[in-house]
């Protein structure tokens, strides 16, 4: 970090503080409790990909509900996409698992380059998507 960025952070870690030390214990350990919820819940892993020949990205993420992901995620993109595969019955620290070996291939947040590598992983470890409806 240059010097800039670390007096930023450094105001921002403050601020933070100052309003955490504001915060009742027994509201602090609800917020704990959420937050330790929301990191083990059980979901499942997706690799969303754009049906397009290029730029061939793939999105890896975790949602309890598969179906209203994707959704979401086609509404705000401008090209069609496809879920690629799924792992059902996963946590979030397998999907930090996923990104940390492919960490190499990141392009952006959870977007990741679709390589060899990735489409051999996907290929071994996923199943079919099928849709609800």
């Amino acid at each position: 970090y240059d010097s800039k960025s670390f007096l930023f952070y450094a105001e921002e870690a403050e601020t933070w503080i100052a309003h955490w030390n504001k915060i009742s214990s027994t509201k602090k350990i609800a917020i704990l409790k959420t937050v330790r919820k929301k990191a083990t819940g059980e979901g499942t892993i997706y690799f969303i990909v754009p049906k397009v020949a290029h730029p061939k990205l793939c999105k890896i993420g975790i949602s309890k509900n598969v179906e209203r992901r994707f959704r979401d995620i086609q509404n705000m993109c401008p090209v069609e996409l496809m879920v690629l595969g799924v792992i059902p019955n996963s946590r979030v620290r397998d999907e930090v698992r996923i990104h940390r070996r492919f960490k190499r291939l990141r392009a952006h947040g959870e977007w990741f380059i679709l390589n060899h590598r990735l489409i051999n992983f996907i290929k071994k470890k996923t199943l079919a998507y099928e849709p609800a409806n």
